[in-house]
């Protein structure tokens, strides 16, 4: 009986630390990643402007290829809303265009009702380099009090930005399969 009441007080006295470590870990995370890509800003906009496009390279269409997605509003514009719903890796949810700086940024709010709920930005930014276009995709969120605890168990950087990496990757050969348009003359 006093080794079962030793591991019930080890067990409230493990919880309770985790719970007071929350505390003082942050409650919001950030995730981001970047490819170079050697197309213009202009022949790469279109791919990343509208949701329909994000489609054809978003690494979550992998996870489930069943995946059905419903695309509301007009293509490439501010308030262009996907609602998803598939498998237990893709889950369910929405995303809706909050901003567009043409050439420059898109701007995506991403609401998550399954496996977990929460609400999370996410931004694709276009900057030039000397030999194309970086592409740099970031998501932005909150992981309010007790919930950053997972923090310690679940390391979203890695997790979210893998599939970044796999997406990125996936724009860059989309995108460099293109044709580039002949310069005029």
């Amino acid at each position: 009986m006093k080794v079962l009441k030793g591991i019930g007080l080890f067990i409230a006295a493990l919880v309770v630390v985790i719970l007071l470590v929350g505390l003082v870990m942050p409650t919001e995370y950030s995730v981001s990643r970047s490819i170079l890509l050697t197309k213009s800003r202009a022949e790469v906009f279109p791919l990343v402007s509208s949701l329909q496009s994000q489609e054809k390279w978003s690494p979550w269409v992998d996870y489930d290829p069943n995946m059905k997605v419903v695309f509301t509003g007009t293509s490439g514009t501010v308030g262009e809303q996907s609602a998803w719903e598939g498998n237990s890796d893709v889950g369910k949810g929405t995303q809706v265009i909050k901003e567009i700086k043409a050439n420059e940024m898109v701007h995506n709010q991403l609401t998550f009702e399954e496996p977990f709920t929460s609400v999370s930005d996410a931004y694709i930014l276009l900057t030039d380099e000397a030999d194309g276009t970086r592409v740099t995709w970031k998501m932005e969120g909150a992981q309010p009090y007790p919930t950053n605890v997972m923090a310690l168990f679940v390391d979203l950087n890695d997790l979210i930005g893998k599939d970044f990496d796999k997406g990125l990757n996936k724009l860059k050969k989309l995108s460099e399969a293109a044709p580039t348009p002949m310069a005029s003359r």
